[in-house]
């Protein structure tokens, strides 16, 4: 709309929403269970712009700002320069307590994440990030995880209230959301409840697949609209 003026009625909106039946909570990992009272996940590809540096910045004041040592945070996805964060998180002191898995298919990340306490997004703001939805947070929604996000706008329209948001680009403040959750079970419980039922009922790729094949109709001047279950 700034950049090109094109007006808001020409415009559509089509999320790549999560197919709610197949991205669902599941029975937990017992041997990944078993090695931290609480486990965090980051979903997705992991290079610079994905904010892992905030994130373990974040942790390492955990560690010594708050007191909570007894964690683990879990990274699944390929990773662009694995061995740069490895060295960050050996000078932070917290290497014994982050584990790059690489890349996962859907079945194992799905069982992985959901084993999971708390689904991080540590994006830091930019011009880009600002408006730019990540799939990772609703992948942690529809398994029924909290989050902790910097405070985006695009993250406040994704996650609403499934979520609890960091001042942008505050790692302390991120620790300090990171403690809230791990404080507050039911605080944990609730935000997962509030993100499952938010994709079931909006985000889910069974409701967001008729904006696009209504858009479809739109442009080829039909005359009938898509209402696909």
């Amino acid at each position: 709309m700034d950049r090109h003026q094109v007006p808001v009625e020409k415009i559509s909106i089509v999320r790549q929403g999560p197919n709610h039946t197949e991205i669902r909570p599941v029975k937990p990992d017992s041997g990944l269970r078993q090695r931290a009272d609480i486990i965090f996940a980051y979903l997705g590809t992991i290079s610079d712009v994905d904010g892992i540096d905030h994130l373990f910045r974040a942790l390492h004041h955990l560690d010594q700002e708050f007191g909570h040592k007894d964690w683990l945070c879990v990274l699944v996805g390929p990773a662009d320069g694995a061995e740069e964060y490895q060295v960050l998180a050996a000078e932070l002191g917290i290497s014994d307590r982050t584990w790059f898995t690489g890349y996962m298919p859907n079945e194992q990340w799905v069982k992985v994440v959901s084993t999971a306490d708390i689904g991080v997004e540590p994006e830091p703001f930019n011009s880009l990030t600002d408006i730019s939805t990540c799939n990772k947070l609703m992948d942690y929604m529809a398994l029924g995880l909290p989050s902790v996000v910097y405070d985006l706008h695009e993250n406040r329209i994704t996650a609403g209230e499934a979520a609890l948001y960091a001042r942008p680009n505050d790692e302390m403040d991120m620790a300090r959301q990171f403690a809230a959750l791990i404080e507050n079970p039911s605080l944990r419980s609730q935000l997962g409840r509030i993100g499952r039922k938010r994709v079931e009922n909006h985000l889910a790729w069974k409701h967001q697949k008729n904006f696009l094949l209504n858009l479809y109709a739109s442009i080829t001047h039909d005359s009938w609209a898509f209402d696909i279950d």
